[in-house]
């Protein structure tokens, strides 16, 4: 079995994590993103099956794979401007007197 994508994906920062159809496919894909991850559903290509499973239509139809990803990282202005914010609150030593 091939995963010709995969590599594709893999450098995007994807993962390839389950490959399934519904209604454990909904829930897989609903549990990552509560979790937070994007979620990305690839479709199944005969070439990524076994000999055996190519010829099954209802494989390609209603299989798919699920890759997921961390949320990109929040940028560092606004971890500056939220530290800011917070300087604003409290003086130098923290007791939050002027």
């Amino acid at each position: 079995m091939t995963q010709r994508g995969d590599e594709k994906l893999c450098a995007q920062g994807w993962t390839r994590r389950f490959v399934g159809a519904p209604p454990r496919l909904k829930e897989v894909v609903d549990l990552y993103q509560s979790l937070g991850y994007e979620v990305r559903l690839e479709v199944q290509e005969p070439e990524e099956l076994e000999d055996r499973c190519k010829s099954c239509a209802l494989v390609l139809q209603m299989f798919r794979i699920v890759y997921t990803r961390s949320p990109p990282a929040a940028p560092p202005a606004a971890d500056a401007s939220r530290a800011a914010s917070l300087g604003q609150r409290f003086d130098d030593d923290g007791s939050g007197e002027s």
